[in-house]
């Protein structure tokens, strides 16, 4: 008894002893190391509205371009694959027709370790196959043709023979030598009508994504990450507005100092008004700007400044007509001071005006127009003036718009001969009216 005892003693120290050695040689196990992964990932989307569903997107289907921004662990080097997998997302993402993808679909900034605006890259767009169950291991790429200058990359597509679940892959092949970067922007250009599309989900909710790098070339997802992008029912709010139609409309003498041009805040101007020219000299020419003979009022012969602001789309124009064609007096047997288009001279009796100049503080300028578009200054005695009439005549015009404070400085020029009847009531009314085309 005595002996079995001594047995199952040691024995019992036996297994003690291992259990304790168990665990120290287990203190010793190297630690487990995660790899580096992918960060800073998202896919910026230019529509998230659900789809239509169906069977292959279209130009009726809610298409979206995606804009991937993500860094890699290690830089993408000649060999490495970045796959885009879409067969991850609880809904699916629909893609459109073999025929209609492109190279052009897609763009990649990052390649190389310089500036995005730096770069150069060829992609080549290999097959586009169908798979019951689209893997991104089950692409195939094309060769990667010698290329010396350039950073190639050849690309494969992946989807089921419905079109769902695409996934995408993009082989690097570098110049030799060429380090390449981390921080990528791989851009897929699908929302357009007449290219590759990828169609949003019929679901809405949140749908995640897949990006894996193999690093390797060993067709093993070595770095992978998932994010997740919002459908919603609908992405778009409309907003309407109205624009009332606005025109105004200013005319008068200028006010001030009546040598210089009008200007656009019409401070140096009064509406309407009248203008004497006083008792006319013969073969004088007076006009805007000179001293006025005896009795002119004010002494010097101001010019007129007309104002125009309107939102019309179609410009605007203003005219002038006259209750008369010239200066008329009443008194005794009707006379008047004629008034044609025509140089001044001092040999013809004439009355006109002329456009000396115009500008706008914003938009569009109403600019002088025939007849009265001469050769046209202030206090100049060789002006050429449009004559009044008793039809509307256009003088200023623009025929687009807006106009914000278009302004305008008017010449009078005025003249009599030996054989203008002597009267003291000539007078002219001229009317200027501005009408927007809206």
């Amino acid at each position: 008894m005595r002996a079995k005892d001594f047995i199952s003693k040691c024995i019992a120290k036996l297994a003690l002893v291992s259990v304790v050695l168990s665990m120290f040689l287990g203190s010793l196990a190297p630690l487990a190391v995660n790899a580096a992964t992918i960060t800073a990932t998202k896919d910026t989307m230019t529509r998230v509205k659900l789809g239509n569903g169906g069977t292959t997107a279209d130009a009726s289907s809610v298409t979206s371009n995606h804009v991937f921004t993500f860094t890699l662990p290690n830089a993408w080097n000649s060999g490495d694959i970045v796959y885009v997998d879409f067969g991850t997302a609880t809904n699916d993402f629909l893609a459109n027709a073999s025929g209609n993808w492109a190279a052009t679909d897609f763009t990649i900034d990052g390649l190389l370790n310089t500036s995005a605006a730096a770069e150069t890259e060829t992609i080549q767009l290999g097959t586009f196959a169908y798979a019951t169950t689209p893997l991104w291991s089950d692409i195939t790429f094309p060769a990667c043709s010698p290329d010396t200058t350039a950073n190639v990359v050849v690309s494969g597509i992946l989807t089921t023979t419905t079109n769902i679940d695409p996934v995408f892959g993009f082989k690097r092949c570098a110049t030799a030598g060429a380090e390449g970067g981390t921080s990528i922007t791989l851009t897929f250009t699908t929302e357009a009508a007449t290219a590759g599309q990828l169609e949003n989900p019929s679901t809405a909710g949140s749908q995640r994504l897949n990006i894996c790098f193999d690093n390797l070339g060993n067709d093993t997802c070595d770095d992978t990450v998932y994010l997740a992008v919002g459908i919603a029912t609908d992405d778009q709010v409309t907003t309407t507005a109205t624009v009332d139609p606005s025109l105004t409309f200013r005319v008068g003498r200028k006010t001030g100092t009546f040598t210089t041009n009008c200007v656009a805040a019409y401070t140096d101007a009064t509406d309407g008004g009248t203008v004497a020219f006083g008792r006319l000299a013969l073969a004088t020419i007076y006009n805007s700007g000179d001293a006025g003979p005896t009795g002119a009022s004010p002494s010097t012969i101001p010019p007129l400044c007309t104002l125009v602001s309107t939102n019309a789309t179609g410009g605007a124009a203003v005219t002038v007509v006259g209750n008369t064609a010239g200066l008329v007096s009443t008194s005794g047997t009707p006379d008047n001071i004629a008034s044609a288009t025509a140089a001044m001279s001092t040999s013809t009796e004439n009355f006109g005006l002329c456009v000396v100049n115009s500008g706008s503080t914003s938009g569009t300028t109403l600019s002088s127009a025939s007849p009265f578009n001469s050769t046209c200054a202030l206090a100049s005695n060789t002006n050429s003036v449009g004559g009044i009439t008793t039809s509307p005549q256009t003088i200023l015009s623009q025929t687009s718009g807006p106009s914000n404070e278009s302004y305008a400085t008017i010449s009078m020029d005025i003249n009599i001969t030996a054989l203008t009847d002597a009267h003291d009531d000539y007078t002219l009314t001229m009317t200027f009216i501005a009408t927007g085309t809206f």
